[in-house]
């Protein structure tokens, strides 16, 4: 064993020595166009909204193919049979001759980048194909959406972050750098008013956020949108929430409260430990009723009629909003934690489930192949991929949505911006909009 060993050492020796720092082993994986057997053409979506600036992408799918023998038992005649079967596989985009597969409209033009916009609908819908050599996919057809010009008035939100800093006994503080603070408001921004954003069926809600400037008293913050909190003890997660049902709700008709607090002590995938934001509880008397959202009609809404800071406001775990890469899948995303808060609904099937008769089960009241009640989003069960299949459609579509788990998380649709549209003006505890006191002190 031990000479062994030595011829191994020595061989090893020898091949280093042998071997410059130049050398080097490439080895081309690419397939010629012969391995390619099948084409499959996906789309972000099946609607494109017609304006111009919304724009499909398409993404062809190349699939190889090999005969695989299996060996099939025959009880009758107690013996084996030869079948042949053709199993296909996908190939990597890497793989794949340069600019071997192309996109075509119906009239056969070649697509830019594989990319589609315009701003005449009157087609209704169009046909498109993808081509490698003598290799055509089957074509997806995409309807063209004409929508009205939107005329909503734009409104912004004034936020106030409260750090509750934990004592000195407890661990470390933490504070939070108004850069920081500002770049997620600048990405809030982004998607809510669809600001250099692609998805085919974008819509600008035409709400902005803002960080504070002035306290509950009228006086300048020391930094904007931060009201600093020491607690003098550690506080475990029921008495930080009567902390602040008790002392750290400001007044909601001029401020969006958001509380940055360790508030669990775990934490979970899905984000159930890392924030708190639900939609609106209660819903203007006079208000039209808006599917989905489970509200109590009141004629009036004031602080004197909450009965918990979720009403008003959203509670973030601090240390998934600082690290925003400790949390996965949905586990932390401003964004979508916001779309809760102005009632938004999730795209994901697996979080479909409630009390029915008292008993636990999935939700299946589907209303245009999902349950968020807008028309232009799909449901899925593929969390883990960016590119997603719908639940009930089996359609391929692209992850963007900000309202789904493992997405891009970079827009919301038209018809969700009517919802969210449509609840703001409609719910009274959502209303800090229509209040200038965060930013002038009266």
């Amino acid at each position: 064993m031990n000479k062994l060993l030595n011829y191994i050492v020595s061989g090893l020796f020898l091949l280093l020595i042998a071997c410059s720092p130049d050398d080097e082993l490439i080895l081309d994986q690419r397939v010629s166009a012969d391995d390619i057997k099948i084409i499959e053409l996906r789309a972000d979506h099946n609607t494109l909204i017609a304006n111009g600036n919304s724009f499909m992408e398409f993404h062809a799918i190349a699939y190889g193919a090999n005969e695989i023998k299996h060996l099939i038992y025959q009880s009758k005649t107690k013996t084996y049979k030869d079948t042949i079967t053709l199993d296909t596989f996908v190939i990597p985009n890497d793989q794949l001759p340069n600019d071997f597969i192309k996109v075509f409209d119906e009239q056969g033009k070649e697509l830019e980048g594989n990319k589609f916009s315009t701003d005449d609908a009157l087609a209704g819908s169009l046909e498109f194909t993808a081509k490698a050599g003598l290799l055509e996919s089957k074509p997806i057809s995409i309807k063209l959406r004409n929508l009205p010009a939107s005329n909503y008035e734009e409104v912004v939100y004034p936020i106030i972050f409260h750090l509750l800093i934990p004592p000195v006994s407890s661990g470390p503080a933490y504070s939070v750098p108004e850069d920081k603070l500002q770049d997620k408001i600048d990405k809030l921004n982004l998607i809510y008013n669809q600001i250099n954003l692609s998805n085919p069926n974008g819509g600008n809600a035409k709400i902005s956020f803002k960080l504070a400037e002035y306290d509950k008293y009228g006086k300048p913050l020391k930094i904007k949108g931060v009201n600093m909190v020491q607690l003098k003890e550690e506080l475990s997660a029921n008495e930080i929430y009567e902390y602040i049902n008790d002392n750290l709700i400001w007044d909601s008709n001029k401020y969006l409260n958001v509380w940055l607090t360790k508030f669990a002590s775990s934490w979970s995938e899905t984000g159930a430990n890392s924030y708190k934001s639900v939609a609106p509880t209660v819903i203007l008397s006079s208000a039209d009723a808006i599917s989905g959202l489970t509200a109590d009609a009141v004629e009036s809404f004031d602080n004197g009629d909450i009965t918990d800071f979720t009403d008003v406001g959203i509670m973030v775990n601090y240390k998934d909003f600082l690290n925003a890469n400790r949390s996965t899948g949905d586990g932390f995303e401003l964004s979508t934690i916001v779309g809760y808060y102005l009632g938004l609904l999730s795209m994901d099937y697996y979080q479909r489930y409630g009390y029915v008769n008292g008993k636990y089960t999935s939700i299946t009241n589907f209303v245009d192949g999902d349950t968020d009640f807008c028309s232009d989003t799909y449901m899925t069960d593929k969390a883990d991929l960016i590119f997603k299949k719908s639940y009930i459609t089996e359609e391929w579509f692209t992850g963007c949505n900000i309202m789904i788990r493992n997405s891009r998380k970079n827009s919301i649709t038209y018809d969700q911006v009517q919802r969210v549209r449509q609840i703001i003006e409609s719910c009274p505890s959502r209303w800090s909009y229509k209040s200038d006191w965060a930013f002038t002190g009266k």
